[in-house]
């Protein structure tokens, strides 16, 4: 590892390829105690979920993870927002586009920026 102890996350996403034939999701494997390692992360791969009515589906273009996340991460919550268990989709503010929508206000093609994670949108009508 290297001084700065970041080369033990290149392992994380080596071996990682990104289509558009499924859904790529970065999860809680466990909680942190102090700083993140490797192994507080789990790389799942799942079937793309079709949006209920008044839900859209995006796909990522830019997704920012923020130092707080290690706060959701290990059980505390902050900004009000409620913090993350074990197995939960990691999420942050990104940029997607709308690739399906079952909203009347909202448009495949558009692009929304705002708190993202790796499931369907339900937006504010």
């Amino acid at each position: 590892m290297s001084g700065d102890g970041l080369d033990a996350f290149d392992s994380l996403s080596a071996d990682k390829r990104i289509d558009d034939s499924a859904n790529y999701q970065w999860r809680v494997a466990s909680r942190p105690v102090g700083n993140v390692v490797p192994s507080d992360f789990q790389w799942t791969v799942t079937d793309i979920p079709e949006p209920g009515a008044g839900e859209v589906l995006l796909r990522t273009h830019y997704l920012g993870l923020a130092p707080v996340m290690r706060f959701y991460m290990q059980g505390t919550g902050a900004a009000g927002e409620r913090a993350l268990e074990p197995g939960d989709v990691i999420h942050g503010r990104g940029v997607a586009q709308i690739v399906k929508s079952r909203h009347p206000d909202w448009q495949e093609g558009e692009m929304v920026q705002g708190q993202l994670a790796g499931r369907p949108t339900r937006f504010p009508g």
